[in-house]
């Protein structure tokens, strides 16, 4: 081989090595990377998803109470129906309040099949109450409280049913209150004529059975999903790994949502701040701690 061959591929080989020496890197997503030889080393950057969502409790195990079957613990009243708003967050609800919406006499066949597989259902209900003397109306609002829970509640979601007597729990349609449709203050109709739902609405809830909401907030196998500035670890307690740092709202609650009991001398409290990183040529703006 000539001198010039020689020289021509130690020259190749000087190029090829030194492609293969450089750091391989991939440009676009490498938004820490700077050309800049004076530049400092990568920082760690932390992202805290404080979005509404991260409050709601994500269950571990899947529903498997029925209505009646009081399979989860919890404050809630296992066979008792709550009524929610959508504004409420039955994860978070408190049941035991004065201003609970409960009923133990839901007469809704549609409801009834839904809590009794799901434990929740949504729909249009109505209330049977007492209007004044012995006289009793169906109401388009639900009344809270304890000394209503044993008012019928009908859905609209029954209505139209074929027959009409399997409606309502096989009670029927709710009757209409007007006197010219139902001259005997009847509380339930099979007839067409003298429906309720024919003229009139009631009030949007999502129902959710007492055992399901208990599941939910805890129960026998929810499982943790809470960020916050709260964190828990090298736990010790019945079910806990030691490997995971579990995320959690409330010192003071620490085993409120957790499928593990937390030693409460675990529960560390810290605060993490962010704030604006130098701008790193070519790069997007960064967080650092």
């Amino acid at each position: 081989m000539s001198h010039r061959h020689l020289a021509f591929l130690a020259l190749a080989l000087g190029v090829l090595y030194t492609v293969l020496a450089r750091p391989a890197r991939a440009d676009d997503s490498e938004i820490f990377y700077s050309a800049s030889s004076n530049s400092a080393g990568p920082n760690v950057m932390f992202i805290v998803d404080t979005s509404g969502s991260m409050s709601q409790t994500i269950p571990g195990a899947t529903y498997t109470g029925s209505y009646g079957g009081g399979t989860y613990t919890g404050n809630c009243s296992a066979t008792t129906v709550y009524f929610l708003s959508s504004s409420q967050d039955p994860a978070k609800y408190k049941c035991g309040e004065a201003s609970d919406i409960v009923s133990t006499s839901l007469q809704c066949t549609k409801g009834s099949a839904a809590l009794t597989s799901s434990g929740y259902y949504s729909d249009v209900f109505i209330q049977y109450r007492l209007a004044s003397g012995t006289n009793y109306n169906w109401y388009t609002s639900l009344q809270s409280g304890s000394s209503y829970a044993s008012d019928n509640v009908a859905c609209k979601g029954d209505y139209p049913t074929s027959p009409a007597s399997s409606a309502g729990n096989n009670n029927g349609y709710p009757a209409s209150n007007s006197a010219s449709a139902n001259p005997t203050n009847a509380e339930w109709t099979t007839s067409t004529s003298a429906v309720y739902w024919s003229a009139e609405t009631g009030t949007a809830y999502t129902a959710y059975l007492g055992n399901y909401l208990n599941y939910l907030q805890g129960g026998t196998t929810a499982a943790p999903y809470n960020s916050a500035t709260n964190y828990v670890t090298a736990n010790t307690g019945a079910g806990c790994s030691t490997t995971v740092i579990y995320f959690y709202g409330s010192a003071t609650a620490p085993n409120g949502k957790l499928g593990c009991t937390i030693p409460t001398s675990n529960i560390k409290s810290t605060t993490i701040r962010a704030r604006p990183a130098r701008r790193i040529t070519g790069a997007p703006m960064a967080w650092r701690r």
